[in-house]
């Protein structure tokens, strides 16, 4: 059947009304991904900009917070005034000291040794030379003041020593010296100072009644 003219004019404005409308329906869609897509977009950037601040953040404050527990090592030495009537060997060695912060306490290992050569020693009338020799290790307990650093230990050292005594004389006249002179032995040690709990290190002075005493550093 033909179509009037009238009627194919508004069939042609209505398919062309309908272009249109479908055109703009299409540019909308498009413009509405777009900013979906770039709300998606800048909101996870945010997360990750919060996520990463959150992960700085927490990586400063680990910085600056100690960890409960953490283990120092470094060296101590100790020694006492010379007694030729009382030897003694300077000995020097490696220390190791962990700390628990949550509980209060800490402990440490020692090890330390040494040697040397003294010549005319005079004793009650007695000059001589020896040579000393002394080894041993320690086990330390004792107890962490988390607020102020303070740090005691007490413990054993157990180990051994020797001394060989060489050209003994009085008024000029040589005899035979002493035998070798030592053993094993077991003495108590005290070893006190402070931690800097912020960068981990720790010092101060370790004493024993017949060795002597010196200074010990860890963590540095």
């Amino acid at each position: 059947m033909d179509v009037p003219i009238g009627d194919a004019q508004a069939q042609n404005a209505t398919a062309t009304f309908t272009s249109m409308v479908d055109a703009q329906a299409t540019a909308f869609v498009l413009q509405t991904s777009d900013a979906v897509a770039t709300e998606v977009y800048g909101t996870q950037t945010a997360e990750f900009q919060m996520t990463a601040a959150a992960a700085e953040t927490a990586r400063a404050q680990s910085s600056a917070t100690p960890p409960p527990v953490f283990t120092m090592n470094g060296t101590f030495g100790i020694s006492k005034p010379l007694d030729p009537c009382n030897l003694s060997t300077r000995t020097s060695g490696t220390v190791n000291i962990t700390v628990d912060l949550l509980r209060g306490s800490a402990g440490g290992q020692l090890t330390g040794s040494g040697s040397q050569t003294l010549t005319g020693l005079v004793c009650q009338g007695v000059t001589y030379d020896v040579q000393c020799s002394s080894s041993y290790t320690g086990n330390l307990a004792g107890s962490l003041d988390g607020s102020s650093g303070a740090l005691q230990l007490a413990g054993q050292l157990s180990g051994s020593n020797s001394c060989v005594f060489t050209n003994c004389q009085q008024n000029g006249i040589y005899f035979d010296c002493p035998a070798p002179q030592g053993g094993d032995f077991s003495l108590p040690v005290t070893l006190k100072g402070t931690v800097n709990l912020s960068s981990r290190t720790g010092k101060g002075i370790i004493t024993s009644s017949e060795m002597g005493e010196g200074d010990w550093h860890a963590g540095e």
